[in-house]
């Protein structure tokens, strides 16, 4: 959707400069012109700025977590490999050429 019709600016693009780091309405306005006309679409850019920057915050949260958090990969090397071939199996159980697969 255009935010900016001056510019012919979209919610995409600032999203987009978001993720390339800028911050502000002023790293916005440097970068793409948003609000540097008529200054109508500043209220819908702020908005997709705000919201913007609480997505990327919750992704970078979401990947400093570490991968696994799984209580039973501690309990001991069965439960592990249980847990593997579980999750690999059905990538082998079916084979494009009819059968059994892999396995």
């Amino acid at each position: 959707m255009y935010v900016c019709l001056c510019k012919g600016v979209t919610e995409n693009a600032i999203r987009e400069a978001i993720y390339q780091g800028a911050d502000r309405m002023r790293d916005l306005k440097a970068s793409l012109g948003v609000t540097e006309q008529c200054g109508i679409c500043a209220c819908h850019a702020k908005q997709v700025l705000d919201e913007t920057l609480v997505q990327k915050s919750q992704v970078r949260d979401f990947i400093s977590q570490p991968a696994c958090r799984c209580e039973t990969a501690a309990r001991g090397e069965e439960t592990v490999a249980v847990m593997v071939v579980s999750l690999i199996s059905p990538m082998f159980n079916s084979s494009p050429l009819g059968g059994g697969g892999f396995i």
